[in-house]
């Protein structure tokens, strides 16, 4: 075994925990410096570093596979491909909703 094969076939997993070491960290570290104690922006902050740690994790996946490092079945790459659109909707819903929600009690008033 050569020593680039090793690092092909170790590839995807040391992309997932670097990503997910690095985004944790970061998240951890900007929460606590800021002091964020606002419930909503915690949550915010919290479902974005989720969202960029399971997207570089497909990512690594797919790498995977495409190196032919790791093998999978048909289903299961379809269940991967329906299961990231879902989730890019899910927070594009979320981040839409944030910014374009009407305030309250703005819809109760109409102008004369």
């Amino acid at each position: 075994m050569t020593f680039w094969h090793g690092c092909k076939v170790a590839f995807p997993y040391i992309l997932t925990t670097a990503a997910f070491l690095v985004v944790s960290i970061y998240s951890a570290i900007f929460m606590m410096s800021n002091k964020i104690s606002d419930l909503r922006t915690w949550l915010a902050l919290a479902l974005t570093a989720t969202f960029i740690v399971c997207c570089i994790g497909t990512l690594a996946l797919i790498i995977g596979y495409g190196a032919g490092t790791m093998t999978f079945t048909t289903g299961f790459l379809q269940w991967l491909g329906g299961v990231t659109i879902a989730e890019v909707a899910g927070i594009v819903a979320i981040v839409f909703n944030f910014f374009f929600k009407s305030p309250s009690g703005a819809a109760a008033v109409t102008p004369k």
